[in-house]
């Protein structure tokens, strides 16, 4: 009996069980007081039904404006007299048509069925019932299309991040021909996510390259995940960070990176990497006004100086004002275009840094940024001192310590980095 809880699973589980057994029957989901029934044949689910209100078909037809708060009275009242189904009401009165009612119902079923993606609880059960062929309009939609739909459209971020797993995971199709579904339509967008899913490619390089945002490639690629159509086949080694040299002549700084965040204590970005994780700006609201940014595309050739600039002064402001995602695609975007800056590092290993406490790979990522702007200005004594932070973070003390110190050999008057030098040694 397929069964389970859905504090372990989603839905996706049991949708794509039910498709490759072939099962018919009805699979029943509860949680409180809420009940959704999606009925199979062939392990293609063909109908549902909900006993929540939000789900019920009035409710639709008037979120759609196909029918008004007094016709919809009227039908309530007729559906008592006569004991007819809300949608022949309205079909015989006139007021939707044939056509409508078909488009409605179709919407309604696929509603129910997707909306179960954002259940974090409840019970799941099959069973070998199934409703009349009569009572039904079939829903033309294949398990793996209901899936790839809710995961897109629903599945809440966390459990996306939690089918992906590391960043770091190499990704590949599966040779299973009974995973490889073809009535997936994908966009172009989407398509291009996938040409880098080659069994060298690590999450990180897919999102990267494709220059795709992270949250439309990393949830089309839980989606076949979920699906078994691409699997992780290994994991991408990262490279160590190399120690810093004891002896480097001094020079002089250079320009600053003026990249301040709004904060309770109006301290300065520089005085430590660990307020920069606890005091980023906060997400702007979800009903804001939205920005573009055009995300970073793939396989540029050409420098442009000039355009770099502009993108990470975008950046930049995007970062001050709580707009991380699209912060984070211009910072890209610059290093795409002039990928010799150290500054355009910095900027968007502080910007990862910011987000450390979502997810540790975040973390890993500021490392690599920090790392390589080290390795293109060796002589900026605070990519040495982010690094440290990092590394103190993470309880490797003496690591940390011989970056609080390098970064002190470059500026002696680095106050913060003597602070956090003078706290590992006491």
């Amino acid at each position: 009996m397929i069964k389970g809880n859905l504090k372990d699973k989603d839905i996706s589980a049991a949708l794509l069980e039910l498709y490759t057994r072939g099962a018919t029957g009805t699979l029943r989901l509860k949680r409180d007081n809420g009940l959704k029934s999606i009925f199979f044949q062939m392990g293609k689910p063909i109908f549902a039904s909900s006993n929540l209100k939000e789900d019920r078909m009035g409710a639709m037809l008037y979120k759609k404006q196909l029918i008004n708060k007094e016709q919809l009275e009227w039908a309530i009242e007729e559906i008592k007299k006569t004991g007819k189904k809300l949608g022949t009401v309205l079909v015989e009165e006139g007021i939707i048509t044939p056509e409508q009612l078909v488009e409605i119902v179709i919407a309604q079923v696929e509603e129910i069925i997707i909306s179960t993606f954002e259940w974090d609880s409840g019970e799941y059960f099959f069973s070998d019932d199934t409703p009349t062929q009569e009572d039904i309009i079939t829903l033309e939609m294949s398990a793996a299309q209901i899936i790839v739909k809710g995961v897109k459209t629903r599945l809440p971020m966390q459990k996306i991040r939690k089918t992906l797993g590391s960043q770091r995971n190499i990704l590949g199709f599966t040779r299973n021909p009974s995973y490889r579904f073809k009535e997936i339509e994908l966009t172009r967008e989407e398509e291009e996510i996938l040409s880098y899913v080659n069994g060298k490619n690590s999450i990180h390089d897919i999102q990267e390259k494709s220059g795709t945002d992270e949250e439309t490639c990393y949830r089309m690629l839980a989606a076949l995940m979920l699906l078994k159509s691409i699997e992780v086949v290994g994991e991408q080694k990262v490279a160590p960070v190399e120690e810093p040299l004891s002896e480097l002549s001094e020079m002089d700084e250079g320009e600053d990176l003026e990249l301040e965040l709004e904060s309770s204590s109006s301290e300065d970005l520089i005085t430590s990497l660990e307020e920069v994780v606890m005091e980023a700006p906060p997400e702007k609201p979800k009903h804001s006004a939205p920005k573009t940014v055009p995300p970073p595309k793939p396989h540029v050739s050409k420098r442009n100086p000039q355009d770099a600039k502009k993108f990470f002064e975008k950046g930049r402001a995007l970062f001050q004002e709580g707009e991380t995602e699209l912060a984070l695609n211009a910072f890209k975007r610059a290093i795409a275009l002039d990928p010799t800056v150290y500054e355009y590092y910095t900027g968007l290993g502080l910007l990862y840094a910011s987000k450390a406490e979502e997810d540790q790979e975040y973390e890993m990522q500021a490392l690599d940024c920090f790392k390589k702007a080290v390795t293109l200005n060796p002589k900026e004594s605070r990519n040495y001192y982010y690094i440290g932070v990092i590394f103190k973070n993470r309880e490797e003390y003496e690591k940390a310590r011989n970056y609080f110190k390098k970064a002190l050999n470059l500026n002696p008057d680095f106050k913060q980095a003597e602070q956090q030098l003078r706290t590992l040694e006491d």
